[in-house]
Parts: C-alpha cells; sequence; structure tokens
C-alpha cells in the first residue's frame, strides 16, 4: 500500500497494475516467462517511469522511504534480464544510467538518516545488483555526485557498506573486474585507497585492504602498470599536502608490488 501511495500520481493515475507486474517480476525464478515481463515493463514504459520516482526530490517522496526503497529493489531487478530488442541502444544509454542516478540520488538522501540505515543498505544492495549485469554503469557511479556524498560520509556504516558492495560484486561476479575499462578501475582503486587513509575505523581499513587485494588477484598482470600509475598520482598529492595521509599506506604499495613480482615470476599474473 506505500508504494503504491508513493507512485500514484507521480506516475500512473492507478498503479495496482504496474506495481502488481513489478512485483510479479521481481520475485518469479528466472524464465522465458519472466524475461517477457520484465520486456513488457521497458517497452510500456514503466521502468522509465519509476527511475523518475526514485529521482524525486524529499518533498516528494512524503517521508514514504521504505516504499521507495521498495521500488529501488523493484526497479533494479526488473532491469536485470530485459530484452529491449530494438531499443537495445536507448535502454543501455538512456533507462539504465536514469535507473542508477535515481538509485544513487535516493541512497545518498537515506544516507544521512541513522533510522533509516536498513533502507539505504536495501537501495546500496540494489545498486550492486544492477552494477552486477550492467558492468559499463561503473564509471557513473563513481564519477557521481551523488555517490560522491555518500563517500564523504564520515559515519563508519555508510563506508564500510560501500567496501562491502564492491567485494560483494567482485567476489559474486569474477568477470566484473575484467571487463572494466582503465579508468574506471583506477576510479575504484581510488575509492579503497581513499577510504583506507582517512578513516580510523579498523572494519573500513580491513574491507579497503580485501578489495584491493582482490582487485591485484582478480586482474593479475593487467593490475600492476595501473598500480604504478595511480602511485604516481598519490606521490603527486604528496606535494599537496597528503603526504601524512599516504604515508601510512605507503608499506601497502610496497606490499602488492612484491606480490605481482612474485606472480610475474610463478606465472600466476592471471
Amino acid at each position: 500500500m506505500q508504494l503504491r501511495a508513493l507512485c500514484e500520481g507521480v506516475c500512473f493515475s492507478d498503479w495496482s497494475v504496474p506495481s502488481d507486474a513489478l512485483n510479479l517480476a521481481a520475485v518469479q525464478p528466472h524464465s522465458d516467462g519472466l524475461t517477457r515481463v520484465k520486456s513488457r515493463l521497458y517497452h510500456s514504459g514503466i521502468l522509465s517511469q519509476c527511475a523518475i520516482t526514485l529521482s524525486l526530490p524529499p518533498s516528494r517522496l512524503r517521508g514514504s522511504w521504505s516504499a521507495a526503497a521498495t521500488l529501488a529493489h523493484l526497479t533494479s531487478s526488473c532491469c536485470v534480464g530485459v530484452e529491449p530488442g530494438r531499443r537495445s541502444e536507448a535502454f543501455h544509454k538512456l533507462l539504465l544510467p536514469s535507473v542508477m542516478d535515481g538509485l544513487l540520488s535516493l541512497a545518498s538522501l537515506l544516507m544521512s538518516h541513522a533510522e533509516h540505515v536498513s533502507h539505504f543498505k536495501k537501495v546500496m544492495d540494489s545498486v550492486g545488483w544492477l552494477l552486477s549485469a550492467h558492468t559499463h554503469l561503473t564509471s557513473q557511479v563513481l564519477s557521481s555526485i551523488h555517490y560522491e556524498q555518500i563517500q564523504m560520509c564520515e559515519d563508519a556504516s555508510v563506508c564500510l557498506l560501500c567496501m562491502q558492495l564492491w567485494i560483494q560484486i567482485c567476489t559474486v561476479s569474477r568477470g566484473f573486474l575484467p571487463s572494466l575499462t582503465d579508468d574506471s578501475i583506477l576510479l575504484l582503486l581510488n575509492e579503497a585507497v581513499g577510504q583506507l587513509a582517512v578513516m580510523s575505523d579498523s572494519a573500513v581499513g580491513g574491507a579497503s585492504i580485501k578489495l584491493i587485494l582482490l582487485m591485484a588477484s582478480q586482474l593479475g598482470f593487467r593490475f600492476r602498470p595501473l598500480l604504478m600509475s595511480f602511485k604516481g598520482q598519490a606521490q603527486a598529492r604528496f606535494e599537496h599536502g597528503w603526504r601524512e595521509v599516504f604515508k601510512n599506506i605507503s608499506s601497502l604499495f610496497v606490499t602488492l608490488q612484491v606480490w605481482m613480482a612474485s606472480c610475474s615470476k610463478t606465472g600466476r599474473g592471471g
């Protein structure tokens, strides 16, 4: 009922039909019938309207955070497994980025409310689900102003959720990291090192190191030049007052370089 109340008057005069279809598409096991349902949701414009709803300002969301988080989950679920047909370019270049922007916008609103941490996690899980299936959205996420706001949050639990998001994606989908562009990998490395540098929380630090090691392990030989490139950027920052920030992680760079050299000799570099 909350979901219907949130969306009626925003997307459809009668939200019962699309909300039922979204729920059906999200919970059904994978099948040809499910693909057809999701594809109809796209071609009918329902998924586009969902993306618009997710991007509404707080005043329009009417405080329905639980319903908004549920809509985020349903929308991301229904964007995976769609057969867009002749509208493939519009689906990948227009709809998916708009859905991702809506998810990140909603997450940035939720992160500042401690009482909504479960809703924030649900939305971030939706971000991860969408990224796992559509890796080309990674650079959008890492460059998003909404995600930047989330990154800058001083709440350790929020930072930890972000690190766990990437760890989960990399662990479940071993093809995720190799499919990324070098620029996207550097952005992800920048986030991991940045969190390691500025957060004193041990859980966040441990998760950051785990993500970096996952990157090294899964990218193999490709990771070493990227690591050296990033180290060069870090050294440039030393000259602009970042020396103390990066001093504590210099040993990690050394360890990774030794590990990569060992991989080169043993042929374990992927």
